[in-house]
């Protein structure tokens, strides 16, 4: 991106706003072959070092497989159950229903698994019914199906059925539904009843899953204190999961020491420690600063260290955590580097403590996705450094070097920096100019008390809401509704923009327009528009209005639920039948390879939509544009690379019985229904996923490269290999 300075149309509003900043601103490796069809019987070792502590929750492959897979059921050749999986996609909750009454237990099986993926609030009686069916296979998927359903009155059924039921995999299922939608009433007959020692982990994770959901009991709290200490890896680790999600810690706050005990009783492999590192984090005591340090000092695993890191923040400036960061922007592992780049930059440095980050920004000048993240320190004590910086890498070829260095800009002051961003917002690549428009959305929020600036900062918002862009009307929207651009008609700006859209095709954009209207505080203009969308074709803008409407009136709003036709390419069982039951999805990345074995089974649609993406192309030369270390990378957006983009058409969310554990490829999406193109890859065990994405495949090569892989990497090229057993 060449400088040229500010387009003619905004150099007198850029003018004004500097004249505000003066008086009151802040300062690809070869391609061979890859075989399928013999898949060999791995460890998690294979996947990645890291991993050895998680087999305590079935990470064991069988056949390739995790162990918690759906069993077969001839899917691919039996025309009957291809016409469930038919009425699936088309969300016909009431032929699915119908056929739980099959005389067939295959049939019926295959219709309450549907049923789970439809979450179909009718579904609750003739899946109750179902627990009782003959065969095992039904009333497993049934207790699935009932634990999708989010309806907590079931749960009392759900655990008198554990009083009755032997088969070991039903029991899980109904463990599982009990944690995901039980009540309190669930809760308390849950305590009372007895488990198989097997049973006990599954136990601890429906009590987690509970307690994060504020269903809890001093019963409940106490079992899961006392599993964090259990001799059994997979109860510790359940029990742990609590600690680490429930974000309010008051519940459990008066067990911190037995907290603190257990962990300083844990080996630095033992993955149970980084659920406590984050429980400990939300008291925000200094005592728990040495634990932190300990572990990301000493833990031979990365996502320890990258989240021990992450949650040094606040502590930044003390000096045991300053130096122990200091000392892991070093750390082999980038992600660990980059979380604590981060943080040492949390808060504002000392001028000794700036020189130390500019010190190794200089002994490291091509790192930039380091020094990159270290440049809000260094700036204060040296403004022009980021420019420096900016003048080493080219805008094309180290896009990212320059989104980072955009991204610094937010937090410093003076023409140039101003200057430099309206430039990008103009001119720059599509990437670079979302990074920039950030930027000054983070500087209104400070800027805004300045009047004169109010006019550049309008035209800017104005001209991204009026581009149709969705990535810079979801920036400028919200801001837009602001009150201080109430006299420049910033309501009717919004409604113009909102009703010069169409959907599907502009459905995330108008839904960003509708929640900035919902923020307006203009109940005469805004809400007529609101409700107006709530008889809206497209779920996803109807949804959005109503969360909008319930904004702007202060009260929730009720959104009709009606499931939209799909536009996906219709299922072709020819096609899936050659792909086989568990075909290869490999990437050879800018990092290495990766394979995953697919589930033709249980997501068929969305296995269908992968294979052709890969098969015809799309998915070469796309970056992988969200990285979130000890979480996932994502990837997948082959028409804008940002995330925001998709293929042009939405697959159905296919809500498997895959748990997402290390390695598990799962759809993105934006609710329900609204799948694409993007996947995304887990670093690690994310219960809180299961059931709410699309998980359809598992890592059986590359675990090394999975945790090497850093935002804006790309995929080289992408292909499938049927299943030829």
């Amino acid at each position: 991106m060449t400088t040229k300075g500010a387009t003619r149309d905004m150099s007198r509003e850029l003018s004004a706003f500097l004249r505000g900043l003066v008086r009151g601103g802040r300062h690809g490796p070869a391609v061979g072959p890859f075989r399928s069809g013999a898949l060999l019987v791995l460890t998690v070792l294979s996947l990645g070092g890291c991993a050895e502590q998680e087999q305590p929750w079935r990470l064991l492959l069988r056949e390739g497989r995790p162990a918690q897979v759906r069993p077969a059921d001839g899917l691919l050749e039996r025309a009957d159950l291809q016409d469930l999986v038919e009425r699936q996609v088309r969300r016909e909750a009431a032929g699915l229903i119908r056929a739980l009454a099959d005389p067939d237990p295959t049939v019926r099986a295959r219709a309450a698994y549907a049923l789970g993926s439809v979450q179909s609030p009718e579904a609750g009686p003739a899946l109750l019914s179902a627990l009782t069916d003959a065969s095992p296979a039904v009333r497993r998927d049934a207790a699935f199906a009932l634990g999708q359903l989010g309806d907590a009155r079931v749960g009392p059924a759900l655990v008198e059925r554990l009083r009755h039921e032997e088969d070991a995999a039903v029991r899980h299922r109904l463990l599982e539904a009990v944690g995901k939608v039980g009540g309190s009433d669930a809760l308390q007959a849950l305590e009372a009843l007895e488990v198989r020692r097997r049973e006990r982990g599954d136990l601890a994770l429906a009590l987690a899953r509970m307690g994060i959901r504020g269903v809890h009991s001093e019963v409940s709290l106490r079992r899961l204190v006392d599993g964090l200490t259990d001799a059994d890896p997979e109860v510790r680790l359940s029990s742990a999961y609590y600690f680490g999600r429930r974000s309010d810690p008051d519940p459990w706050r008066r067990y911190r020491e037995e907290v603190r005990a257990a962990i300083d009783g844990y080996s630095l492999r033992d993955p149970a420690g980084r659920y406590l590192l984050q429980g400990l984090r939300r008291l925000r005591s200094q005592l728990d600063n040495p634990r932190l340090v300990r572990w990301l000092t000493e833990s031979p695993d990365w996502r320890a260290r990258a989240q021990a890191a992450r949650l040094l923040a606040g502590w930044e400036n003390e000096f045991e955590p300053r130096r122990a960061l200091l000392a892991a922007l070093n750390d082999g592992s980038r992600h660990v580097a980059q979380n604590a780049a981060e943080t040492l930059v949390n808060s504002p440095p000392l001028a000794g403590q700036a020189a130390q980050l500019r010190g190794w920004a200089d002994a490291h000048p091509d790192d930039w996705r380091v020094v990159g993240r270290l440049l809000p320190g260094i700036m204060p004590w040296d403004p022009d450094y980021v420019f420096r910086y900016l003048e080493r890498f080219d805008p094309v070829e180290q896009e990212g070097a320059w989104i980072l260095g955009l991204r610094a800009l937010s937090s410093l002051g003076g023409e140039r920096a101003v200057r430099t961003l309206s430039e990008a917002v103009a001119e720059g690549a599509p990437l670079l100019a979302q990074e920039a428009l950030r930027s000054l959305a983070r500087r209104w929020e400070q800027d805004r008390v300045e009047p004169a600036t109010h006019a550049f900062y309008w035209e800017t918002f104005s001209r991204a809401v009026a581009s149709g862009d969705v990535a810079r009307v979801s920036i400028a929207a919200a801001r837009l509704a602001d009150p201080a651009f109430r006299s420049f008609g910033n309501v009717e700006r919004l409604i113009e923009a909102y009703e010069s859209m169409e959907a599907p095709e502009d459905a995330d954009a108008m839904a960003a327009l509708l929640g900035a209207l919902g923020l307006s505080g203009d109940t005469v203009r805004a809400r007529p528009v609101l409700e107006r969308a709530l008889d809206h074709p497209v779920a996803a803008v109807r949804q959005a209005a109503g969360r909008a409407l319930s904004t702007l009136m202060e009260t929730p709003v009720r959104v009709a639920r009606v499931d939209s036709p799909s536009d996906a390419p219709a299922l072709d069982w020819a096609e899936l039948a050659a792909l086989g039951r568990y075909p290869t999805l490999v990437f050879d990345t800018d990092r290495g390879r990766m394979a995953f074995a697919l589930d033709t089974e249980a997501a068929p649609q969305t296995v269908q939509t992968l294979a052709r993406f890969a098969r015809e192309g799309r998915y070469d030369g796309v970056p992988f544009h969200r990285v979130v270390p000890d979480f996932v990378i994502q990837g997948g957006d082959f028409e804008r690379g940002d995330g925001f983009g998709g293929p042009g058409f939405s697959i159905r969310s296919e809500l498997t019985e895959v748990p997402f554990l290390r390695g598990v490829l799962g759809m993105a999406s934006a609710g329900k229904d609204t799948e694409g193109s993007q996947f995304f890859v887990t670093h690690s065990i994310q219960p809180h996923l299961d059931g709410s994405y699309t998980a359809f495949g598992w890592l059986i090569e590359g675990g090394d490269v999975l945790d090497a892989i850093q935002q804006w990497d790309r995929v080289r090229r992408a292909w499938v290999v049927a299943d030829a057993r």
